[in-house]
């Protein structure tokens, strides 16, 4: 519909100057599917009490309502000219029964048609495809904006993943330093828990026993008593266990991270 009022808005002037007449005249546009269901609807009308004209633009092809528009201002024409200040009738077959009337309509149909046709052919001349141009960008429009989306999506996905690899490079690259500094190149020599000659058999540590004295007895026993509570209630380090919890927290948030970083790529590239 836009283009349509830009069609008319540009061809009015050149419609006045070759028509003649002396008066604004005043356009409606009328959509009416009802009507539009007709081949032989209405088109359009004049009505010169008010030099209003009234055209019917469901369904129509732009230059067809223009080509109605020029009919009708050519009905202006002739009321700025006096011509519709006798009695007339526009009931059916008006065409054919009032001679007046008749050739009254056979000058809206050849002047305005030639005055439309005279409009067109001077935009051609001139290479003017400015309303070719708006029509090619309404039917764009759409195509273009589908693109535009595909293309930030595309782009906030591949963002969103470059940022994740890395992120995925690091962790990997600081698992490894840290296996490495737990597990040395170069285990000290010695015999292991596997070897079973570093092992203390029960003969040898009942001996060990009866060779101590009251007072190394005294100080093993209460180490055991000491130690045999820590095995059964171990107390928890405040700082292993803030460290834990962060890690878990970070564990949780890193779930997350991909979704909320789609999001504000997409918010970021689509606010712009």
């Amino acid at each position: 519909m836009q283009l349509v009022k830009q069609m008319i808005k540009d061809f009015y002037p050149f419609a006045k100057k070759q028509l003649g007449f002396n008066k604004p005249v005043q356009v409606q546009f009328a959509v009416n599917h009802e009507n539009a269901k007709n081949p032989l609807a209405r088109t359009a009308h004049y009505s010169p009490d008010n030099f209003t004209i009234t055209l019917y633009t469901t369904g129509r092809h732009p230059k067809d309502i223009l080509r109605s528009f020029a009919h009708e201002l050519v009905h202006h024409a002739q009321c700025c000219r006096g011509e519709f200040a006798n009695r007339f009738s526009t009931g059916q077959g008006y065409a054919q029964k009032d001679d007046r009337m008749r050739e009254m309509e056979r000058e809206a149909y050849e002047r305005g048609n030639l005055c439309f046709r005279d409009w067109e052919d001077s935009l051609k001349e001139n290479n003017n495809n400015k309303f070719m141009v708006a029509m090619e960008q309404k039917k764009g429009v759409k195509t273009m904006n589908q693109e535009v989306i595909k293309k930030a999506i595309y782009e906030a996905v591949k963002e969103v993943l470059e940022k994740r690899s890395l992120v995925t490079e690091k962790e990997l690259s600081a698992a490894q330093k840290e296996k490495m500094d737990v597990e040395p190149d170069n285990p000290p020599e010695g015999p292991g828990p596997e070897d079973g000659d570093g092992d203390i058999n029960k003969k040898d540590l009942k001996k060990l026993r009866e060779e101590e004295t009251e007072t190394e007895k005294k100080e093993r026993e209460e180490s055991e008593e000491h130690f045999g509570k820590e095995l059964a209630n171990p107390k928890r380090d405040d700082k292993k266990l803030e460290e834990e919890e962060i890690e878990s927290t970070m564990l949780t948030t890193d779930q997350a991270w991909w979704n909320d970083s789609l999001f504000e790529s997409l918010k970021k590239k689509w606010i712009k």
